[in-house]
């Protein structure tokens, strides 16, 4: 598929990035396990099915898709434009 690279779980109403896929776009951004994603292009993704985060972060490769992520241990939100690419598994 054409994505970001990360497999997500629920936890309540957010969607925690379980790990990234090694050398995957996300990986290479800088998204951690455990990062929290609280919006994908500006839009609030807590309470969303996880097939309706899978459209929003997947997309044509060569495409950018802006994250911003909640991180434990960090006071303020962090951003990332993550270029999407085909992703093997």
């Amino acid at each position: 598929y054409e994505g970001i690279g990360v497999y997500l779980e629920a936890q309540e109403t957010r969607w925690v990035v379980s790990s990234p896929i090694t050398g995957a776009p996300a990986e290479l951004a800088g998204v951690r396990a455990r990062d929290v994603i609280a919006r994908v292009d500006g839009r609030e993704i807590g309470g969303l099915a996880l097939e309706d985060v899978q459209k929003l972060l997947r997309g044509k490769a060569g495409t950018t898709v802006r994250v911003t992520i909640n991180r434990p241990g960090t006071a303020e939100p962090l951003e990332f434009d993550i270029t999407r690419a085909v992703i093997n598994i």
